[in-house]
């Protein structure tokens, strides 16, 4: 987190810098505990594929720079957040295109296979993103949480924007 944390303050610097965007992303496995909690179908193993196929799915989603070139170039950052979460910052993107990266995640990983979890995998999405949100790594990670639990409120397996808050 404290890597992350200052990378992304380094990018938001950056982005404001120089008149660009960016977004933010918070990102969720949906029914973890349902899937921890089934012995029938793997259970805490079965959860710990679920984070595991979650995280190639942004990997291979969300265009990466690799960590020693983070420094020479913008780059876009999947980091992990929690226990089932994800944080996503997206330099020069702006909200409208993180909806579009959302949409994406959320396709490519209903595609993906578990080797014992019978339904598909979803997850939940929050974003935040300039224009509408402030330069500031707080705010912005405030706000996408804010954004993921409207996305939750949904009833999962959806994204929501601080457009919508």
């Amino acid at each position: 987190k404290k890597y992350f944390r200052e990378i992304a303050q380094r990018e938001i610097e950056r982005c404001k810098y120089d008149g660009k965007d960016i977004s933010f992303m918070l990102v969720d496995v949906d029914h973890l505990k349902d899937i921890n909690d089934d012995p029938e179908h793997g259970g805490h193993d079965a959860g710990d594929e679920a984070i595991q196929i979650l995280a190639q799915v942004l990997s291979k989603t969300v265009r990466q720079t690799p960590l020693d070139e983070v420094n020479l170039r913008f780059s876009e950052l999947v980091g992990r957040f929690g226990r089932d979460e994800f944080i996503v910052l997206l330099p020069n993107t702006d909200i409208n295109g993180a909806i579009a990266v959302a949409k994406r995640i959320e396709s490519n990983l209903a595609k993906a296979k578990h080797s014992t979890w019978p339904k598909p995998l979803s997850c939940s999405i929050g974003i935040a993103g300039t224009p509408q949100d402030d330069y500031d790594y707080e705010h912005m990670k405030t706000q996408a949480d804010k954004a993921l639990y409207l996305s939750k409120d949904k009833g999962r397996n959806a994204y929501s924007s601080t457009l919508e808050l």
